[in-house]
């Protein structure tokens, strides 16, 4: 009961900003509040979200409960997918509403139907999109990596290496990578603290820029069943999907960390994974056979990124926006750069 009223009276002096400041990663409050802003006139470019959206695609539960200033009402806590949200449904308020890439996409005119069409590829142009290697419990054998990428690649492709910021800021990973003769690049950063809305990093365009890098791709090849995975099959790139020895190494040692810490942690919700390999075994089989037989997967990442949601909240009404003093340049930056990429496929 202690730890309860403690826990109330902290989030009443908690700023909205930081209490729900998951919604400003990888620019995703600016992906929603631009769309919003089309058929919604008393927006404002300082609004945020009352209540917040998941930063990536999950394979695991990562949901949690969020509280208005009030502590004994619940802010939204806005989802994905159906099946995220179904199977969440009883112990969180969560709403499947699609992920903020759908709501860029939307902006920029596409669609699962014209992806084709308006995204040509370049046939040599290939993707490498390794694991996160952040450091925590474990470190990717990064030049044992490399050398199974090497062994997929095909030949005169052209090759980029996205990293994530922590490994791009590595020069030991970063040099890696570029003395194969790869271009190596990063999509951005977004940092999690006392300033989530930071301009900082890129971190309101990080979904253009991805999208960007990605668009012209034929391409993608990956040790992750992650986020960047759906990004790029819903642009209509083939997948390799390459299960490391660095990723087996690194969820063995997850598991084991999970077991000897925090053992209810591997008690997973029905439908969710301690990992995104065990994941993909029970939704997504397909992918491991990609290692030798690229292949698109254009409707089915589309309908894991949630498209049926977002198409039920066709003028973003589902989202709750309240005011705010965020900054005004944010949503001016990633307004700015949506247009220019809006002007090439136009173009």
């Amino acid at each position: 009961m202690v730890k309860r009223l403690m826990n109330h009276y902290k989030r009443l002096f908690t700023p909205d900003v930081m209490y729900y400041e998951e919604q400003f990663m990888y620019g995703h409050r600016e992906a929603l509040l631009h769309f919003s802003q089309k058929n919604n006139s008393k927006l404002f470019n300082t609004n945020i979200l009352l209540g917040s959206i998941d930063h990536g695609w999950y394979y695991s539960e990562s949901v949690w409960k969020l509280r208005t200033k009030n502590p004994f009402k619940f802010a939204n806590r806005y989802v994905w997918n159906d099946r995220q949200s179904e199977l969440s449904a009883t112990a969180y308020r969560t709403v499947a509403v699609g992920a903020p890439w759908l709501y860029m996409l939307n902006d920029l005119g596409l669609e699962p139907t014209n992806i084709e069409d308006r995204l040509p590829k370049l046939k040599n142009k290939v993707i490498i999109f390794p694991g996160h290697n952040t450091g925590y419990l474990f470190s990717f054998d990064v030049m044992g990596s490399i050398e199974e990428f090497k062994s997929i690649i095909p030949k005169d492709s052209e090759v980029t290496v996205c990293l994530f910021w922590l490994d791009f800021c590595d020069p030991s990973i970063r040099n890696a990578y570029k003395k194969q003769g790869w271009k190596v690049e990063s999509v951005g950063a977004t940092l999690r603290g006392s300033q989530p809305d930071s301009l900082n990093g890129g971190r309101p365009t990080v979904l253009i820029e991805m999208f960007n890098l990605l668009k012209d791709a034929s391409l993608f090849i990956t040790d992750d069943i992650s986020t960047g995975l759906f990004y790029a099959l819903s642009l209509n790139l083939s997948v390799q999907f390459i299960e490391t020895q660095s990723l087996k190494n690194f969820n063995e040692t997850w598991i084991n960390h999970q077991r000897n810490n925090n053992p209810q942690a591997l008690k997973n919700r029905k439908g969710f994974y301690s990992t995104g390999v065990d994941w993909a075994s029970n939704y997504f089989i397909e992918i491991f056979d990609t290692k030798t037989h690229p292949r698109k997967f254009l409707d089915f990442s589309w309908g894991e990124l949630g498209y049926e949601a977002f198409r039920r909240n066709p003028n973003g009404e589902k989202f709750v926006w309240i005011p705010n003093q965020t900054t005004e340049d944010s949503l001016t930056r990633y307004s700015k750069r949506l247009a220019e990429e809006k002007s090439f496929l136009l173009s």
